[in-house]
């Protein structure tokens, strides 16, 4: 009998582990992809700071913290996810992968739409 309980808490643990994507406090990748795209275009505003007018030691972290007020996602949530997808490679790698590939359609969109514009 106790073998039987056993087993079944097992399994229904494995089970229950195997339906979360990511653990509480861990943003899934339907969140991470959008604010890690805005994040990656926001790279080339920095590189012009001077040009802009923005002081230099604050702008970048400015930016990201506008960024995960956009997409309503806390500090400790992204240091969190990006801690979590650290020790987890295979998801962080189709994480990027997919945000390579919007930041790659967005750059096709905007060539094809402004053909004068080169890299």
């Amino acid at each position: 009998m106790m073998r039987k309980l056993l087993l079944l808490f097992f399994v229904l643990t494995f089970f229950t582990c195997s339906n979360q994507s990511t653990p509480k406090g861990v943003l899934p990748k339907e969140k991470m992809v959008p604010l890690l795209v805005d994040m990656h275009l926001a790279e080339p505003l920095y590189a012009k700071r001077f040009v802009l007018g923005l002081p230099d030691s604050s702008a970048m972290q400015d930016l990201y913290l506008s960024f995960l007020k956009k997409h309503k996602v806390s500090k400790k949530e992204f240091e969190s996810s990006v801690f979590y997808y650290g020790k987890h490679p295979d998801q962080y790698k189709e994480i990027y992968d997919e945000v390579l590939e919007r930041l790659n359609k967005m750059e096709i969109k905007i060539k094809q739409e402004r053909p004068a514009i080169k890299k």
